[in-house]
């Protein structure tokens, strides 16, 4: 219980703060939408309330938050895309050159949001340029 004017009721305050504080920081994040990937859903610059959870497993459509995988930035390089940024970067050691330079930004330390379209057992493609997902 609370006494108010006492040191022993502020200390019992500051840590119930505290032991809230911690509880909310561990499963609660607040996060700031970076790019234009989720767009019209969340526009650049939007704020979202992320909750951590080990014990559920996503489903379709739900919005996740999540480290990339460490081998994205190796397979972005060989990828034919990669590949020709790194050959244009080569090409184009002119200063002055002021034609368009496609530059490969790393994934390290940044963090993904994303929309999950299927969930394992489920077939997802695209057919006449329309994702379909057939739920098993």
């Amino acid at each position: 219980t609370y006494e108010a004017g006492t040191a022993f009721g502020t200390l019992m305050l500051a840590g119930t703060y505290l032991v809230i504080a911690s509880i909310l920081a561990t499963v609660l994040r607040i996060v700031v939408v970076p790019s234009e990937s989720m767009e019209p859903a969340l526009m650049p610059g939007d704020v979202v309330l992320v909750t951590r959870s080990i014990f559920t497993k996503p489903k379709a459509n739900d919005v996740v938050f999540f480290n990339p995988p460490k081998e994205l930035d190796e397979a972005i390089a060989n990828s034919k895309i990669g590949r020709a940024a790194a050959a244009a970067a080569a090409a184009s050691s002119d200063p002055n050159d002021n034609s368009e330079k496609v530059t490969i930004v790393s994934t390290k330390g940044k963090q993904f949001i994303k929309r999950v379209v299927g969930v394992p057992g489920d077939q997802v493609g695209v057919r006449n340029s329309n994702p379909y997902v057939t739920v098993q």
